[in-house]
């Protein structure tokens, strides 16, 4: 080429160049975009801050007549302990008292007056709802962001087959769902603006279902807790202390392990057994005996908000450690119940002392 002349560009290389550009464009569009959504997702931020992510949950069985309550859950997810905290609050418990009341009223009155002058179950669920974030908002440990509004209000139906108001029943349920490979993809298509399974207060754009759906994918049966949310308004206190101190990954303060043994299954002489087996460890068990009525499944009720103690029984019994559940009481003795259910085979040292 002489010098001064000007470089001959054919018709591809000029098309090539363009579609590079444009190529690139696209990609700084789309880096810009993502950039901005992730700034402006409320789950992002929580994500990035490390803090709690709160959801209160109105849940009803498929089929369930309109007459009858939802079950409502506590779940508090927690990105710094990879953990996900499910809180049982049953009809039953005392709604925050009206000057103009005389006696205590309950959710599932809230829900049943609702009901008789609209016969909208969406309504009157959404009012039990707003009940339960009342009595919450009431302690100080509650969360004052959004105005005291849990990061996120929604309804879900579940299988018929599965029973809302029994906790271990519903994590059975979810957990082999999260360990689809596809659970993302699932959970967005059943989380949608238009799904019917899940209604959402204030629908999350798709990006959030993203990241939601993404921590949760992540979550094993191990890493959902399990909690019954307190029938005295006077434990409100030491239950969310306990809830947000296990999100937070906060060490247990010490306390004396005392336990009681019932027996909820069909076999006699269970809970001897694993009162022998127990104090063999070096366990305080002051009481063993009968449980009022039986039960399928094993479970440790922890009475006092230490998590950790009632896992270690479990663990001494050599049960699963996921059958733990935060259930506190007044003025107890013990400090950890174990019941044992028909499924006590489960339980590998208890099962070996039988041999």
């Amino acid at each position: 080429m002489e010098r001064g002349a000007i470089p001959f560009v054919s018709d591809s290389e000029t098309r090539s160049i363009w579609t590079g550009r444009a190529l690139a464009a696209c990609v700084l569009a789309a880096l810009a975009g993502a950039a901005w959504l992730d700034r402006s997702s409320a789950p992002a931020k929580i994500l990035r801050r490390m803090d709690s992510m709160t959801a209160l949950v109105s849940m009803r069985f498929q089929g369930q007549a309109g007459v009858l309550p939802p079950t409502l859950y506590l779940a508090v997810y927690s990105p710094a302990t990879h953990s996900l905290e499910l809180a049982v609050i049953p009809p039953q418990t005392p709604r925050p008292q009206q000057p103009q009341e005389k006696a205590p009223r309950t959710l599932a009155d809230t829900y049943g007056a609702v009901y008789a002058r609209q016969e909208d179950s969406g309504a009157a669920a959404e009012a039990m709802s707003r009940d339960a974030l009342a009595l919450l908002a009431q302690d100080p440990l509650w969360p004052r962001d959004g105005g005291g509004r849990p990061d996120f209000w929604l309804e879900l139906e579940v299988p018929a087959e599965v029973r809302p108001a029994f906790p271990q029943e519903l994590r059975s349920w979810l957990a082999p769902l999260l360990a689809k490979p596809l659970f993302l993809i699932d959970f967005v298509r059943a989380a949608g603006r238009d799904a019917g399974a899940v209604r959402w207060t204030d629908p999350p754009h798709l990006y959030d279902l993203l990241l939601i759906g993404r921590e949760l994918g992540r979550l094993s049966v191990r890493d959902i807790r399990l909690a019954q949310f307190p029938s005295s308004r006077r434990l409100l206190h030491p239950f969310l202390g306990g809830v947000f101190s296990r999100a937070r990954g906060m060490p247990e303060g010490p306390a004396a392990l005392t336990i009681e043994v019932l027996n909820a299954s069909d076999q006699p002489g269970i809970a001897l057994r694993a009162t022998k087996l127990l104090r063999l460890q070096g366990l305080d068990v002051l009481h063993f005996g009968n449980a009022a009525g039986g039960e399928a499944r094993t479970r440790f009720l922890d009475r006092t908000g230490r998590n950790g103690a009632a896992r270690s029984v479990a663990a001494a019994l050599g049960c699963p450690e996921e059958e733990v559940l935060s259930a506190l009481e007044e003025n107890t003795q013990v400090s950890v119940t174990a019941v044992i259910g028909r499924d006590h085979g489960r339980c590998t040292r208890l099962r070996e002392g039988a041999q």
